[in-house]
């Protein structure tokens, strides 16, 4: 933790991006980010389309006498479709909701269970930076952006992973170094706009 009366903090952004509400309550800030993006519709299309292909298998192989090899080749799809599923409705119903205070930065991912929640010692943080990442797809290159914690034992947490925002990501790094008091320094391999 630095001094809460440094002056040379900058001030951040004063409007959340899209996505992305505030709250202060009880000496503690929330940021709160909604996963839903307009590329879950289509998401939901494939999988139903995906799911309702393998409704029509099973109900074909059952209406006659198939051999056991048409009950047992599909099993992978299920476990894909069931995996595409889930992650179409956590991205429809799931938040990350960040909670800073004196005493602990907390991540946690919900209401459905999701990898990389977080509890932190403020204390312990050096630093807070994002980094951008490069994706290479048959349909050209996207980024993500990645919100770190740099330790004062010189380790790095991956707090956020894959923020399609790079403004959604700046202003949650901004937001809680500001609250944390943590002095906004360059860290090798960090994202800069500019």
């Amino acid at each position: 933790m630095h001094d809460p009366f440094d002056t040379s903090t900058i001030a951040p952004d004063p409007k959340p991006p899209k996505g992305l509400t505030i709250q202060e309550y009880a000496g503690t800030l929330q940021l709160t980010r909604s996963w839903f993006n307009w590329g879950l519709i289509l998401l939901a299309i494939f999988c139903v389309c995906w799911i309702g292909f393998l409704v029509f298998w099973f109900s074909m192989a059952g209406q006659s006498n198939s051999p056991v090899l048409m009950f047992v080749f599909p099993i992978g799809h299920v476990a894909v479709g069931l995996g595409l599923a889930y992650v179409c409705i956590a991205g429809f119903v799931n938040k990350t909701i960040i909670r800073a205070n004196v005493q602990e930065l907390t991540i946690e991912h919900g209401p459905l269970w999701w990898p990389g929640n977080r509890v932190l010692d403020p204390a312990h943080i050096d630093q807070l930076y994002v980094k951008r990442i490069r994706h290479q797809s048959k349909n050209g290159v996207h980024y993500s952006y990645h919100l770190y914690a740099r330790m004062v034992d010189g380790k790095h947490r991956k707090l956020i992973s894959r923020l399609s925002n790079p403004g959604q990501a700046r202003y949650i790094e901004q937001q809680l170094e500001t609250y944390l008091a943590i002095v906004d320094t360059d860290v090798e391999g960090e994202f800069s706009p500019n």
